[in-house]
């Protein structure tokens, strides 16, 4: 009986999710989509990466924060820019911005060439959530 509570209690949460979904969740897409482009970055980002970046940049419903982070990571050439590096320390200063940005805000400050070991863990945690 616990089960099929638990159940349909899971079923009705996930169907809510679909059928309302809230505006955390296209803040979820960008860090979810900006973690993947992270785990995958080598020194630079590809042309692929960039566009999905650019589309973060652009998208009007992406907060300020997210489309630092996304511009940010447009411009690596292997480390951060320092004008990047010093909005970065802006957001992960930032106690209003969530714990996932302050996170990939990290992240970007700390790169060098690609993400340690450490942060890739991280990343991993955020794509899966």
């Amino acid at each position: 009986m616990k089960l099929q509570a638990i159940v349909i209690v899971g079923l009705a949460l996930g169907l809510g999710t679909i059928l309302l979904p809230s505006a955390a969740s296209a803040g979820d897409d960008a860090v979810q989509a900006m973690a993947v482009v992270l785990v995958d970055l080598n020194h630079v980002p590809s042309d692929e990466q960039k566009t999905t970046l650019q589309a973060i940049v652009d998208d009007s419903a992406a907060s300020e924060q997210e489309r630092a982070i996304a511009n940010a990571l447009i411009n690596v050439q292997h480390k951060a820019s320092a004008a990047d590096k010093e909005q970065m320390q802006g957001i992960m200063d930032d106690e209003s911005a969530s714990a996932e940005l302050r996170e990939l805000a990290g992240i970007v400050y700390r790169l060098d060439h690609k993400p340690s070991a450490a942060d890739i863990e991280q990343l991993n945690a955020l794509i899966a959530n």
